[in-house]
């Protein structure tokens, strides 16, 4: 029989299943073969093959990139890949693949929800699906950051999944904090009089203080005198870099601050006046391990004229009462502090040291650069003071008042002044407003 021939009958009797050419009588069967879905992966066989009778088949299903081979159904149902068999009859079958699917896992840090808009958290998802995640923080709390698989600080993601995924959505607490907007002090006659002495307004950028206006009224010649200062503040990571002041009368300073995370590690204060300038350059500054600073000195400069005056300045700050009870300068300065909060926050943004009426951030002594880590008000402050060569001693003691939010924030404070050595009191009253917003808790 011809070759021609022989492939004519193959194809008719391939219709019924058998097939015979020349005198060997060769018989094949055929293969149907089906790929489910459609370019989901592909064969090492093609469809539609001729076999010989009882020839070993071996099938190889390649899964494509977002698929994995799931099984065989048809003439044979089989998990099995490779798939091997021996051909006996025509077999048709079907290479079933589905769609990887990985893990959404989402973990929570504080309090708040993660809604999702497909189906719930820690779920499997299809390849190729995009879940679209939503952090909504509960009240009292905010979203603060995603983290794992994706960080971002966006509340609402879009999610194409293409593998497992691992995200943590972490919520931090809320505070509601009261800012002043100006503070008004009184000094009280004995006639029930009184003279406004001092006047602020305060601007802020969120919490941070960055600038303020100080009107002080006091007596000269006999007659009340009001002196006012501009002062702007900036920060960087929340430390104070510069504060720079400036008087109506023309009198100007500045205080440069470097830092190492949270710990001052040098600083400058240049100051410039009508008939000469005074500059300090730190060269040593420790700290207390539990209280804040311990020590710092430098080098202060005075220039008036042709004259120029060198000297070696130092400090020292001692601490008791765990940290409630802070000394300066040995017997020269003295804090004790009220255990309550306080609205009052000095350069590191920690509440307690700054005082009633902020007059520390530009007070000699160094109190601009000093901290104490216990967030309570200024109960009483005892000093020495040379006034024409004549050492006195004086004392002020706080009283606070009528709070706002649980005891934090009080709208107004007294002061009652004395000098020890003479026994004269004098009374001064404050009146403090506010703005209140609500931010992260602070931890420090």
């Amino acid at each position: 029989m011809s070759q021609l021939t022989c492939i004519k009958i193959l194809l008719v009797f391939s219709l019924f299943g058998i097939s015979s050419c020349g005198d060997d009588k060769t018989i094949y069967y055929d293969l149907t073969l089906e790929i489910n879905p459609v370019n989901s992966g592909n064969l090492n066989v093609l469809n539609d093959t001729l076999i010989k009778k009882n020839e070993e088949v071996e099938l190889v299903a390649y899964s494509n990139e977002f698929f994995v081979f799931l099984n065989w159904e048809g003439s044979i149902n089989s998990s099995e890949n490779p798939l091997k068999f021996s051909m006996a009859k025509d077999e048709s079958l079907i290479a079933n693949f589905t769609k990887r699917k990985y893990s959404l896992n989402i973990s929570q840090e504080g309090m708040g929800d993660v809604l999702e808009s497909v189906i719930k958290s820690k779920t499997d998802y299809e390849v190729g699906t995009k879940v679209r995640l939503v952090a909504v923080a509960e009240e009292g709390w905010k979203f603060e950051k995603w983290t794992g698989y994706i960080d971002s600080e966006k509340d609402t993601l879009e999610i194409l999944i293409t593998e497992e995924v691992n995200l943590t959505a972490s919520f931090v607490e809320l505070e509601t904090y009261c800012v002043p907007t100006s503070l008004q002090g009184f000094n009280l006659k004995s006639d029930s009089d009184s003279v406004k002495i001092l006047d602020y307004s305060f601007d802020y950028d969120g919490r941070y203080l960055i600038s303020y206006r100080k009107e002080i009224d006091y007596l000269r010649n006999g007659e009340n005198s009001l002196n006012g200062v501009d002062v702007s503040l900036e920060y960087s990571n929340g430390n104070m870099i510069y504060l720079d002041y400036k008087y109506d009368s023309d009198v100007r300073g500045q205080y440069n601050f470097i830092w190492n995370d949270k710990k001052l590690t040098e600083f400058r204060f240049l100051h410039s006046q009508f008939n000469g300038t005074e500059e300090f350059i730190s060269d040593r500054i420790d700290y207390d391990s539990v209280c804040g600073m311990s020590h710092f000195e430098g080098r202060n400069f005075q220039i008036y004229g042709v004259s120029r005056d060198t000297s070696h300045y130092y400090v020292d700050y001692t601490y008791e009462n765990e940290c409630l009870t802070n000394e300066i300068g040995t017997t020269t300065h003295i804090t004790t502090f009220d255990e309550a909060p306080s609205i009052f926050t000095d350069v590191l943004g920690r509440n307690g040291f700054i005082g009633a009426t902020y007059d520390a951030l530009m007070s000699e002594g160094g109190i601009v650069l000093n901290y104490n880590p216990a967030s309570l008000r200024i109960g009483k402050i005892e000093e020495e003071r040379y006034r024409n060569r004549t050492l006195v001693l004086e004392e002020e003691v706080y009283k606070y008042s009528s709070f706002l939010e649980d005891n934090k924030f009080p709208k107004y404070f007294t002061r009652d002044r004395k000098e020890r050595s003479t026994g004269n009191p004098k009374k001064d009253s404050f009146t403090i407003s506010y703005k209140c917003f609500k931010d992260v808790k602070r931890t420090d």
